[in-house]
């Protein structure tokens, strides 16, 4: 599911952006790719209902005025003006102020100065501006768009120029154009910094310069040492002879590059998604080029060898995704970082050779499609890579099958860990955490018992059943429940002699003997424990309830609690001996109403409750233990 997600919406991991930061000569290691969009949680430049916006000036009849939020760090962003809906004769010239009321104004917030029956015919950005948010100057009239040196960060959609604005100036500072930034019918002069470190998708789509084919060579959009896109896709409405039909848009390849096409020298930044599903069959990359860009080959269907030279230092996540014809890729020294699902579904690449210099590989990479709701692994990938390399740990996690080329040994494919997919971890421990240790765990994240296997993990009471296993869905049997039990208690002194017959197994003796001689877990007959009958709720709950009575608990059960479980079909299925307890370890939130076959909510009292739910009444055991 995440990776449908990752590719279909085109998004990438998120990490924060703040108003200022430092700059360095990677922009995948600064620029969040999510950053630019409207909504994305981590923008700093969103306008929320929570916000107290304020006027810049205090006469409430200045449609002047500007609006203003004033944001975390004191700093002051522009949110809009007070006379949008003023008059449709009212004609706007915005001189931003680099101040207000003690407050430094370093944003223009997402779709703050937008034409509405007012018209905006000019603005001028004070030298503080740091970055201008989504739709955020979106006008039609202008006529001058001055943005400041000091500007770092312009938005997905920022800038709309209108119809009559032919030039725009970027300034040297900016570091982050997000996708199809800049547009304006008229809008035919671009001036660009020399040093960008983030370029979304098309940036200059809808402008007279996007129209010009005088600024394409061999379908390839250029601007100086920028690579802006290798195709530009549009749609229109598919002619259908029955008027009842619905109606529905077709994609066009409006202009692309394609067959076998050559990089320019020179370029040095590719912008996002630049060839994404155009007609190429080969690649040639520039020494110049740095990074291939995220998404910059998706789906491209025609694309069969590829040559990543060394000079490339990072391919971006996505990249070759969904290239179902690459069956040759040579990837040389040189290349440091390969990106998330970089080579997803690229089904026919059965054997990919990674050199020594790539010291990273994010997850998903290589060998990975997505099939019927589930990401699927390829089977038939073989990694020939060098030992103690990124590709050899790569190798491993993901259980493929890996040749090492130094020493000459082969690693047979084996099973994924939790380092080759999505599964979330518990911030807290890290590499700690049990989906980090155990294969078998999915998630932390929406697991009900993530944290009681953790809490029985930390306090000993239960261990994995193998070097990388928990087998959280396995029942339990009465020998290990009395073990979990023992150790729960502390482990305390007891001999192992009991009067049971059938304990066989060294492990369990002391912990049955315990449990026996203290009442809290009897045998099944006289001289017999059955240690390995399946362990039930109702039986767990009677020896709960047995336990936290000898540790002087008030064992009383409010009546509403009785009348409640009464209301299900099978409270008359409870044994006679476990319905106190039961009712006692519901009203004490031990044990919870659940569904055995994910449809009916019951309370199942003869179900054998599996490691993982064992685990989570443990835990909510010894809460209960240590709240009184």
């Amino acid at each position: 599911m995440y990776l449908k997600k990752t590719i279909c919406t085109a998004l990438s991991a998120a990490m924060l952006f703040t108003a200022s930061f430092a700059l360095t000569a990677s922009a995948w290691s600064i620029y969040d790719t999510d950053y630019g969009d409207e909504y994305y949680e981590g923008s700093k430049t969103a306008v929320t209902d929570d916000m107290e916006q304020m006027r810049e000036k205090d006469d409430p009849n200045d449609v002047t005025s500007l609006l203003y939020t004033v944001r975390d760090d004191g700093s002051a962003m522009i949110t809009g003006y007070s006379g949008k809906f003023f008059s449709e004769e009212l004609k706007l010239e915005f001189n931003i102020p680099s101040e207000i009321k003690g407050h430094t104004v370093t944003a223009i917030a997402d779709g703050a100065l937008r034409d509405g029956f007012a018209k905006i015919v000019g603005i001028t950005l004070p030298s503080t501006i740091k970055e201008i948010g989504v739709k955020a100057i979106d006008c039609r009239y202008l006529k001058y768009l001055n943005l400041n040196d000091g500007l770092e960060v312009i938005k997905n959609y920022a800038l709309n120029c209108g119809d009559e604005l032919e030039t725009l100036v970027i300034p040297e500072s900016v570091k982050y154009i997000g996708s199809e930034t800049i547009s304006g019918e008229a809008l035919k002069n671009i001036t660009m910094p020399q040093h960008l470190e983030y370029m979304g998708k098309r940036i200059f789509y809808g402008t007279a310069y996007d129209q010009d084919t005088n600024n394409r060579v061999d379908g390839i959009q250029y601007h100086g040492q920028y690579l802006i896109a290798g195709i530009r896709i549009g749609y229109a409405v598919i002619d259908n002879p029955d008027p009842s039909a619905p109606t529905e848009n077709k994609q066009i390849h409006e202009w692309e590059a394609v067959g076998d096409i050559e990089i320019r020298e020179g370029t040095t930044l590719m912008g996002v998604d630049a060839f994404g599903m155009s007609d190429i069959t080969s690649v040639q990359f520039p020494s110049t080029l740095k990074s291939i860009s995220k998404l910059g080959f998706y789906w491209c269907k025609n694309l069969n060898n590829v040559v990543i030279p060394g000079t490339v230092k990072e391919i971006g996540d996505n990249a070759f995704s969904w290239c179902e014809s690459l069956s040759n890729l040579t990837i040389e020294e040189g290349v440091e970082h390969i990106g998330k699902a970089a080579f997803f579904r690229c089904n026919n690449l059965n054997e990919v050779t990674i050199p020594r210099s790539v010291t990273q590989i994010d997850m998903h990479a290589f060998g990975w499609d997505y099939v019927d709701d589930y990401d699927v692994r390829n089977e038939n990938l073989v990694i020939k890579c060098y030992s103690g390399t990124a590709a050899e740990q790569y190798a491993k996690d993901n259980g493929f099958k890996c040749i090492l080329i130094d020493t000459g040994e082969t690693i047979e494919k084996g099973e994924s860990t939790a380092a080759a997919d999505g599964r979330f971890t518990c911030e807290e421990k890290g590499n700690s955490c049990a989906v980090k240790r155990f294969k078998d765990i999915r998630s932390a994240d929406g697991d009900p018992n993530h944290s009681g296997i953790e809490f029985c993990l930390d306090n000993g009471i239960m261990t994995g059943t193998g070097a990388d296993t928990f087998s959280p869905d396995d029942t339990i049997t009465r020998a290990q429940f009395a073990t979990m039990f023992y150790r729960l208690a502390g482990s305390p002194d007891s001999g192992e002699s009991s009067k049971f017959t059938d304990l066989t197994e060294d492990w369990y003796k002391k912990p049955v003997a315990w449990a026996a001689a203290n009442g809290i877990l009897n045998g099944t007959a006289d001289t017999t424990f059955s240690p390995d009958d399946t362990v039930t709720r109702e039986q767990i709950a009677a020896v709960f309830y047995r336990y936290a009575e000898g540790k002087g608990l008030d064992m009383s059960v409010d009546e509403s609690w009785i009348e409640a479980l009464q209301t299900y079909n099978d409270y008359p299925k409870i044994a006679d001996y476990a319905k106190k307890t039961v009712e006692w370890c519901y009203e004490h939130h031990i044990m919870f109403i659940y569904s055995l076959d994910g449809y009916e909510y019951a309370i199942y009292p003869k179900a054998a409750p599996t490691r993982a739910e064992t685990a989570t009444m443990f835990s909510n055991l010894a809460y209960e233990l240590n709240s009184n």
